[in-house]
């Protein structure tokens, strides 16, 4: 397709660099309109960058070993700091990136402050819709770098990403179904972590039968992102379950706090105000 932009920078790079700069956007947006405090914002940014970088470096990992090329990769990492050159037959895939970035956050949670922890779950509402812009854009570069692609064919969807038959469209498809999914999971912020997993799972282990590129050694009858997505579509299942239970009271997540009903919670203002108005009654007298 059009792997490089003007000649002079690889089209993938500069779709995942608009990505990284709309979901950090799209956050930035999102924090100030439901209110997360200052401190935990600049905590959960500042982990934001740190899990981009050690998500790149878990999608390079996961690939390798997806193609039985861990040793190559640390032999081009070797010959990087030596020579300045990094050469490998890997690549990155997205699940890699995106569990390297989870287990990030994850660490920055339980080590963070009772303060900064307290907004942990109302992190997990607004990430979703900034992964999905990340995401989709990426693909995007998928589909400009000619990687990712489906099956040979002839037709509508079906582009000539390298010499001889052309490909379906996979790449394309899913940046289409992702921007698309950014509607919902705004929309219905409080589940986006629900819609994110469950309906991302689902399509992509539908899109996989349609995969034509190196999908990577098979886990029994399925690739390894057929694997994950059925451990996406379960740990969705899961999360939506927690989250409607908390919510309820049914349930108690200490690491996170006990929620406070509006109706306690306004209880306890005019409670406030009452005593307030009494301390000032008595100052009167």
């Amino acid at each position: 397709m059009y792997p490089m932009l003007f000649n002079l920078i690889p089209t993938y790079t500069v779709m995942l660099l608009l990505g990284v700069v709309g979901a950090l956007i799209l956050f930035n947006v999102l924090t100030k309109k439901y209110k997360m405090p200052n401190k935990a914002y600049n905590y959960y940014f500042y982990t934001g960058i740190i899990a981009i970088v050690v998500g790149m470096m878990a999608a390079a990992f996961f690939d390798a070993l997806y193609k039985g090329l861990v040793k190559e990769l640390f032999q081009a990492v070797g010959t990087f700091f030596t020579s300045g050159v990094f050469k490998t037959a890997s690549g990155v895939t997205f699940y890699g990136g995106l569990i390297g970035g989870a287990v990030t956050f994850v660490v920055a949670f339980l080590i963070a402050k009772p303060e900064v922890r307290r907004e942990f779950p109302l992190l997990l509402k607004l990430a979703p819709p900034c992964i999905l812009v990340a995401h989709a854009l990426g693909r995007v570069g998928c589909f400009f770098a000619g990687c990712c692609y489906g099956v040979e064919g002839e037709g509508f969807m079906f582009f000539h990403f390298h010499d001889g038959e052309a490909n379906f469209g996979t790449n394309i498809i899913e940046a289409v179904f992702l921007a698309v999914l950014i509607i919902p999971s705004l929309k219905f912020i409080d589940y986006s972590l629900f819609i994110y997993m469950f309906g991302y799972g689902l399509f992509r282990f539908f899109i996989e039968f349609a995969r034509a590129d190196n999908r990577g050694a098979s886990i029994g009858v399925l690739t390894p992102s057929q694997f994950i997505s059925v451990l996406l579509l379960a740990g969705g299942l899961i999360m939506l379950a927690l989250y409607i239970l908390y919510k309820k009271q049914i349930i108690h997540i200490k690491l996170f706090g006990k929620p406070i009903k509006a109706g306690a919670a306004k209880v306890q203002t005019e409670s406030e105000n009452a005593a307030k108005e009494d301390n000032s009654d008595a100052d009167n007298k």
